[in-house]
């Protein structure tokens, strides 16, 4: 569980967590937007004049969650999620707003 920088709201599961920040509630620290069972992977703002890029991916416990699934199921489900921003905290939002929710089981 982690308490909301803006509103000190208790925030105890992924979908809350998203919905907090997908409504402008994010730390003022673009790394501390990540949700959980997510972390950090890479980013690249090399380009002038592009969006830059980032890559989440999911954390230890939800990779070997993610490689327990059926093929089947690992197509339908995403072990990596990209965004695009002109800065982090955009393209980490982005990134955000691709997770599915449902897809999370391995919380449980």
């Amino acid at each position: 569980m982690i308490i909301c920088e803006i509103c000190e709201q208790e925030i105890d599961c992924l979908e809350d967590q998203m919905d907090h920040v997908l409504d402008g509630h994010e730390s003022p620290s673009p790394e501390t937007m990540i949700p959980f069972g997510w972390e950090f992977d890479t980013a690249d703002f090399s380009v002038r004049g592009k969006d830059g890029r980032v890559m989440l991916r999911r954390d230890k416990r939800g990779q070997e969650w993610w490689f327990g699934l059926s093929e089947e199921d690992r197509e339908k489900t995403d072990l990596y999620i990209s965004g695009s921003g002109n800065n982090l905290k955009e393209a980490i939002k982005m990134a955000i707003s691709k997770i599915k929710p449902e897809t999370v089981s391995h919380e449980d």
